[in-house]
């Protein structure tokens, strides 16, 4: 079985956010610059050349100010 590979894309709205590259058919992304407050974020993966790419359902991510 072939591993899934490419590229995946996190955005809010029309603003890109970061993207990682599938290793194994995994990414991992972390981004330090979300704003406090709520943000609708959602997955596009762009397909490689035995998979097709698609777009995640919107999940909404709360950064919260850290507790003093």
């Amino acid at each position: 079985m072939k591993l899934v590979g490419g590229t995946v894309t996190f955005t809010e709205g029309a603003t890109t956010l970061g993207s990682c590259t599938l290793v194994d058919g995994q990414c991992l992304w972390s981004t330090s610059t979300l704003t406090r407050a709520a943000h609708t974020i959602a997955a596009t993966y762009a397909g490689d050349a035995g998979h097709t790419g698609s777009t995640s359902n919107t999940v909404t991510q709360t950064v919260a100010p850290a507790p003093s």
